[in-house]
């Protein structure tokens, strides 16, 4: 897909060194958005978990990659699942992120119409992301697509360490 210049396409085992820069870029991101005296968190989407998780013989996800003169200016990082409450097929949306250098270009709306071409090809009716409340600028972004925010849930997560041993 091409949109005001920017191409958007699958991403392959050999764009995993430039994901795994701007996975880290993006964490610098995040952590910039932090409060004072918060701690910040390593980038823990690395190029061995990239090439663990989404690429090989039984993949947890996708990545879209946005270029523009053939140089990566974002991404996408995706996988499906089902949300019950709507009984809709989903696509979620685990990462976006745009350089910011190419920020207000059209690369994350690129990414995201590929994102809901790729969803309607597999018959699916919903896209779902969380953005962190801190993220200002995002929330405005995903406002000016249409996106809304739905506050009357919470993520819960439950990691291994505090599984109950067997």
């Amino acid at each position: 897909m091409t949109l005001g210049g920017i191409v958007v396409r699958l991403a392959g085992e050999l764009d995993v060194p430039v994901l795994g820069e701007m996975a880290r870029e993006f964490q610098d991101y995040i952590n910039g958005l932090n409060r004072p005296g918060d701690a910040a968190e390593p980038a823990a989407l690395t190029v061995e978990a990239l090439r663990r998780d989404g690429f090989g013989d039984d993949p947890w996800f996708s990545v879209l990659m946005a270029e523009r003169g053939g140089a990566p200016v974002g991404y996408l990082l995706y996988h499906f699942g089902y949300w019950s409450d709507r009984a809709a097929r989903a696509l979620v949306v685990a990462d976006l992120f745009v350089r910011e250098a190419a920020r207000g270009q059209g690369a994350g709306t690129a990414l995201m119409r590929e994102a809901v071409r790729i969803l309607r090809r597999r018959g699916g009716d919903l896209i779902v992301w969380t953005v962190w409340d801190r993220n200002s600028a995002a929330m405005a972004f995903y406002q000016n697509l249409g996106a809304t925010t739905h506050s009357e849930e919470l993520v819960m997560l439950w990691p291994d360490v505090a599984w109950p041993s067997t």
